[in-house]
């Protein structure tokens, strides 16, 4: 028999996250199906008065409890270098977003501001990746944050 093992309902219950707060916030939410996964699991399309604006952002989701520590507050991810050098070359901004279910609590980090934070400190590209989660609410996306932030306000 085949089996759903937890890791992929946790890998699902980010993306459904992602998925709700893309919605409520009146803008669409494409998700890539998991067996065409290859490290970018969505598309997030900015919608601004009920028209579809053409402006995208690729998603990388990162939902589990083993990527937050509840202590720190702070989400970790040790990308490989093969991820890195995919989103890299991504032609669209490229996120990721993360998503603790246990602390119902999530936040972002643009790869490419992280790529050029670690530059300007001469940090190796294959340091881990941290997102701080103090002072953010029990939702720690704001959609129109990143619209300003990518230059997609319209």
């Amino acid at each position: 028999m085949t089996k759903w093992k937890k890791n992929k309902k946790v890998e699902k219950e980010g993306v459904i996250y992602l998925e709700n707060l893309v919605n409520n916030h009146g803008s669409i939410f494409r998700e890539v199906p998991g067996d065409k996964d290859t490290g970018i699991d969505g598309f997030i399309e900015f919608v601004d008065s009920e028209e579809a604006t053409g402006r995208l952002l690729a998603v990388q989701v990162k939902s589990g409890d083993s990527y937050y520590n509840s202590e720190k507050k702070k989400f970790i991810l040790y990308p490989d270098q093969e991820h890195l050098d995919y989103w890299k070359s991504y032609t669209l901004p490229v996120i990721v977003v993360f998503y603790s279910p246990t602390e119902g609590c999530s936040a972002w980090i643009g790869i490419e501001e992280h790529i050029k934070n670690l530059k300007y400190h001469n940090k190796p590209l294959l340091s881990r990746i941290e997102v701080n989660n103090e002072g953010y609410n029990k939702v720690g996306i704001d959609l129109d944050d990143l619209k300003e932030l990518y230059g997609y306000e319209v």
